[in-house]
């Protein structure tokens, strides 16, 4: 039976949304305010008019929730973003369980006492300002967050499909020509980023791990000369065949496979970026058809 507190934010929220009706809803909520989000999200009458949640370092309540609040969870979860840091005390509950939004596991260092690690004080971010995760992660939640931009897009295209036909008229052939093209490019141009996003992270990873197999090599090889100091480079060497490690096996090996993703990602990316292009030059060449359109579209 969830707490008086949870049905509370959920009244508040639905009550909000009722409100303004053509407002979309961005949540945002730390400790005991996540489990508020959590818990208002899933309960939601509006699901589709919930923009994005932001949610941190609270408890795991899915298993409060009723079937049918699961099943809103669900359908909402590439849009409810839950980070957790894993030394923190309060954030529990998500170890093989079902929960509430996309779970985002902090690369978080050690803070100085249990109070300062629940209030973000283990949180890390890159130079860029953004928190610190595992890689994996970081490019599931690029996509997530692209694809919600990418729907924003759609949703101003449908709000010019309406300003185009407020006379009461029909679309000209032109401009439903055109919002169909419109349509495909922002979903083409949506996932071409995602894609170029998200093989750019693993480019990185690859080139790194590169860097990390060449010099494990070189340390395997100096280890193995200090352990062994009596024995030349060659015999060395062969002692290190003979137990299997080898160049080949830590060094080719692994670097043949991490170059050759390297490849297939940079040829993805190149392919989208194709794409998207042959896309545009379609939509431009409809628009040089229409003068009267195009000038609409320019307002």
């Amino acid at each position: 039976m969830p707490p008086a507190q949870l049905k509370s934010a959920a009244q508040t929220l639905d009550s909000a949304m009722s409100r303004y009706k053509n407002a979309t809803f961005d949540i945002y909520g730390h400790s005991l305010g996540s489990m508020n989000g959590q818990y208002a999200i899933s309960d939601t009458k509006y699901p589709d008019r919930i923009h994005a949640a932001y949610l941190y370092e609270g408890p795991n309540i899915h298993s409060v929730l009723n079937d049918k609040q699961q099943r809103t969870a669900e359908t909402l979860k590439n849009r409810i973003f839950n980070y957790i840091d894993d030394k923190d005390y309060i954030a529990i509950g998500y170890t093989n369980a079902s929960m509430v939004g996309m779970l985002i596991r902090i690369d978080s260092k050690k803070a100085t006492g249990a109070v300062e690690q629940h209030m973000w004080g283990g949180y890390q971010f890159d130079k860029s300002g953004n928190i610190r995760t595992a890689t994996d992660t970081k490019i599931k939640l690029k996509m997530a967050q692209t694809d919600i931009v990418m729907q924003d897009q759609l949703k101003a295209l449908t709000s010019l499909a309406t300003k185009l036909t407020k006379s009461g008229g029909h679309l000209s052939a032109s401009e439903q020509i055109y919002l169909e093209s419109s349509e495909v490019l922002i979903i083409v141009d949506g996932i071409a980023k995602m894609v170029e996003s998200g093989f750019s992270e693993i480019i990185q990873v690859c080139q790194q791990a590169i860097k990390e197999t060449e010099t494990h090599w070189i340390d395997t090889v100096q280890r193995a000369q200090d352990v062994a100091s009596h024995l030349s480079y060659y015999e060395v060497m062969d002692a290190l065949t003979s137990g299997g490690a080898t160049k080949a096996r830590i060094v080719d090996e692994p670097v043949a496979y991490y170059e050759e993703k390297i490849a297939k990602a940079e040829k993805t990316k190149k392919e989208y970026q194709a794409l998207v292009t042959e896309i545009k030059t379609g939509i431009d060449a409809q628009l040089s058809l229409d003068k009267a359109l195009a000038k609409e579209l320019q307002l």
